[in-house]
């Protein structure tokens, strides 16, 4: 999934265009038969690898909007925003 979490432990990413598995149900398949070699780092990012450090991506007064042209980063939310407790924000609503 694309801007998941990796888990614990994990160090490659195979693509589900790379694998047998059938989502088209909507549900998780049993088995899953994978057609590539995973490597160490294959198909991860770290977080800001695309950003230098003190690198403006956005000046001050300009709304980032899809297809305004110049926009090079991308916004990703998971979940429901809520962290499992015992992490959890006490300012957050919810």
């Amino acid at each position: 999934m694309t801007g998941a979490p990796m888990p614990i432990g994990a160090d490659s990413v195979v693509p589900v265009e790379n694998t047998d598995a059938d989502w088209s149900a909507g549900q998780s398949p049993v088995d899953v038969t994978v057609r590539i070699a995973a490597t160490a780092g294959g198909s991860v990012r770290k977080r800001g690898e695309n950003v230098a450090r003190s690198q403006t991506v956005l000046r001050a007064g300009h709304a980032a909007r899809r297809g305004c042209g110049h926009a090079r980063f991308a916004w990703v939310k998971q979940g429901d925003g809520r962290a499992p407790a015992p992490r959890r924000n006490p300012h957050q609503r919810g």
